[in-house]
């Protein structure tokens, strides 16, 4: 049912950009009693609570995450450490929603499309569009637009084509 949006997503510092970029360009934090405060951090804008709320998401059995290979096979884990999805090790981390998770997910997106229509077809696009960029051109997407949010960046240099001499982001 719900198509391209219950497809896996890979990183975590992709899945916190995704969520970035629809709060501010979908304008869905008055969806929520208490949205997402993000701050500028090491590769721009970032949600603490967001951890903690993937931990609760796949201790629920809303979500799965697996760690991948270069290659994309799955990677038997040994332990629950996360990658930051910048190519660490030569792994990253694969997050999908599971049949119990498509479900509850659907049930949200009925309730929240009632309030503000229109917005599966914005969050399909926000999918869509920046899903499966490439993470140095995600991340340059977000800087250039949310330069605000690029004050603590490590990477911030090498992001803006300015410093070619930094290991590769993806």
């Amino acid at each position: 049912k719900m198509g391209r949006l219950a497809e896996g997503i890979c990183g975590t510092t992709r899945v916190l950009k995704l969520l970035f970029i629809a709060v501010n360009e979908l304008n869905l934090a008055g969806l929520v009693r208490v949205p997402y405060r993000f701050v500028p951090y090491k590769y721009g804008p970032f949600a603490p609570d967001l951890y903690s709320d993937i931990e609760v998401l796949i201790r629920s059995g809303l979500v799965k995450r697996q760690q991948l290979d270069e290659d994309g096979t799955a990677v038997i884990q040994q332990g629950e450490s996360l990658d930051e999805g910048m190519g660490y090790n030569g792994l990253t981390t694969l997050y999908r929603l599971t049949h119990k998770g498509q479900a509850f997910a659907e049930a949200l997106l009925r309730d929240a499309t009632r309030r503000k229509p229109g917005l599966e077809s914005g969050l399909v696009v926000v999918k869509a569009q920046f899903g499966s960029m490439r993470l140095l051109d995600l991340l340059r997407y977000i800087y250039t637009r949310y330069p605000e949010y690029t004050t603590e960046s490590v990477v911030l240099r090498k992001v803006l084509g300015l410093d070619q001499s930094q290991e590769p982001i993806d």
